[in-house]
């Protein structure tokens, strides 16, 4: 009897508990709304304008694809909240976000994925430029992959979401006061904080890669050319710096969510990520250009100072037909 009321205690400790943290979400709704429609449905937007209305800017399908899934992920986070009606769990509104929350976050998580990996994919030793071996996959065929994955994934673990609500309607919960999901079920419990955390230790993984890959290749141009050019753009270095300062700080979100604990600082950062993908890209200077449209143009195709371009260069392609070479950073530049 003893160790039952003892069970029963702990259990309204942390029910309390729960219910306070549950509590100060709620405080954070004005927060919580203000980054997801400033960055995923006002920032980011524009930003696809600007991409797709300017000559200025290289149009880069995996970057513009990644914009429209932090899109779609800020439109599922807000859809019940900016729906006009009632909050309750019972409205389909609330049972369709429920639903999308369960695809959304793995679908930005692999845009972003596409992204990085594009870059490494692309990313080639400027002296020593070899294609890699086997086949190469078609230009169509690698794009077609890219803008549809993260789509299909979204569809995948929405659809799932949606025949474990229809069999099991008692789940969905809008205790937490920012959106509805569901609770008691082991999909929302496992599926997308275990894909985030293995999407962003891919995205680290091909970072350090990355990160290799520059580092040899400035250190043969600089050893061929001595009299080569080693500075490197301020402005880059921060912007990526901040982008692998938050992909940490997500990474311990993510863990936060994959123990179950609630824990405010970890919603917030989910709600800044479309935030800060916006800032990131929209301080290049080839945006600043576009958007300073009255300015006089600048005939520079490409810049150190702007966010490497998510071209694919052809596998024809020779590095050692070019006898003036670039520097590493305007190479980053070029071909990250």
């Amino acid at each position: 009897m003893a160790d039952e009321d003892a069970k029963f205690a702990v259990t309204s400790v942390a029910s309390t508990q729960r219910a306070a943290s549950l509590a100060r979400l709620g405080e954070l709704r004005p927060i919580f709304l203000a980054l997801h429609i400033g960055g995923g449905l006002v920032g980011l937007p524009l930003l696809i304008i600007t991409f797709l209305a300017t000559s200025k800017i290289p149009r880069q399908p995996a970057l513009i694809n990644f914009c429209v899934a932090w899109v779609i992920n800020s439109i599922s986070y807000t859809l019940v909240s900016l729906g006009g009606t009632s909050h309750t769990a019972s409205t389909p509104l609330c049972f369709s976000q429920a639903a999308m929350l369960n695809g959304a976050p793995p679908m930005a998580g692999v845009g972003t994925f596409l992204v990085v990996f594009q870059i490494w994919r692309t990313f080639r030793d400027p002296i020593s430029l070899r294609v890699y071996g086997g086949r190469q996959c078609s230009e169509k065929a690698a794009l077609f992959v890219t803008l549809s994955l993260p789509y299909i994934v979204f569809i995948l673990f929405t659809i799932t979401s949606l025949v474990l609500q229809i069999k099991s309607p008692h789940t969905l919960d809008r205790s937490n006061g920012l959106y509805c999901t569901v609770t008691g079920l082991a999909f929302r419990r496992w599926s997308v904080p275990l894909s985030t955390v293995t999407i962003l230790i891919l995205m680290l993984g091909f970072e350090i890669a990355i990160a290799i890959r520059y580092y040899l290749a400035r250190q043969r141009i600089l050893n061929s050319f001595p009299l080569a050019n080693r500075s490197t753009s301020r402005g880059l270095v921060i912007r990526i710096s901040l982008f692998n300062i938050y992909l940490l700080i997500t990474f311990g979100a993510s863990v936060v969510f994959l123990s179950g604990a609630i824990q405010p600082w970890a919603y917030m950062v989910q709600a800044a990520l479309s935030m800060v993908a916006f800032v990131l890209f929209a301080t290049q200077k080839n945006v600043f250009d576009a958007w300073c449209f009255w300015k006089k143009s600048n005939n520079e195709t490409h810049s150190d100072e702007s966010v490497p371009a998510l071209r694919k260069h052809g596998p024809n392609v020779d590095a050692g037909i070019n006898l003036d070479p670039p520097s590493p950073d305007i190479i980053a530049a070029d071909r990250v």
